[in-house]
């Protein structure tokens, strides 16, 4: 499913030669003039400015996290996962990630296939994916995605053909979610890889 919207990136800032827009990078236009043979790390950024911008970094993220929070999109399982990753796991959350993605990408095809047939009649083949979704969503936080499949479920045990319309009205506002949760959590993790290449740089560089 193609889920691309236009979402907001988190852009490393390209210093000029002899000036640096202002160093918060929200719209700052103060020109502040760089030090001569000042230091540089391997981003193109003094070092000394690299600690800011992880910090920054950290914030998008919390901000990020709070109105997923705020909108019911997350519930506290998604911290709990959080929590478990580690330095031996950095990724640790990504990957869990992923693999919801794909799965579920797998089941709102099946669960369309099965829609769309005209003699459609296996109410029980697609409570049974909605349930697959509901648990999967639960595991990862996913909360307004596993309110949404219990709607969907409630829906479709009607075992009506006349609620088809109303299970295919179900079917869009899942992938309307599936697909908000898809991109804020991309964003969310390209955030957190640059906020790791930006604290990453803190210790000594190697000379070239």
């Amino acid at each position: 499913m193609d889920c691309r919207v236009g979402v907001r990136l988190h852009r490393r800032t390209n210093l000029p030669q002899q000036t640096a827009r202002g160093l918060t990078g929200y719209g700052d236009s103060r020109l502040v003039p760089l030090i001569p043979h000042i230091r540089l790390a391997k981003t193109g950024l003094p070092v000394w400015m690299l600690g800011l911008g992880a910090d920054r970094l950290r914030a998008d993220m919390n901000r990020l996290l709070a109105m997923l929070f705020h909108q019911g999109v997350l519930d506290e399982q998604f911290l709990q996962l959080q929590q478990l990753q580690d330095e031996s796991s950095p990724n640790f959350v990504s990957e869990v990630v992923n693999i919801y993605f794909h799965e579920s990408e797998k089941l709102l095809k099946n669960l369309r296939e099965l829609l769309m047939d005209r003699e459609f009649s296996d109410y029980k083949k697609m409570g049974t994916h909605l349930n697959q979704f509901m648990g999967s969503s639960s595991s990862i936080g996913a909360k307004r995605i596993r309110n949404v499949c219990v709607a969907f479920r409630a829906a479709s045990e009607h075992n009506k053909p006349c609620w088809v319309s109303q299970c295919l009205r179900a079917l869009e506002v899942l992938e309307h979610e599936y697909c908000y949760l898809k991109n804020k959590l991309h964003e969310l993790f390209q955030i957190e890889q640059q906020r790791v290449l930006a604290a990453g740089v803190r210790y000594p560089m190697q000379n070239n």
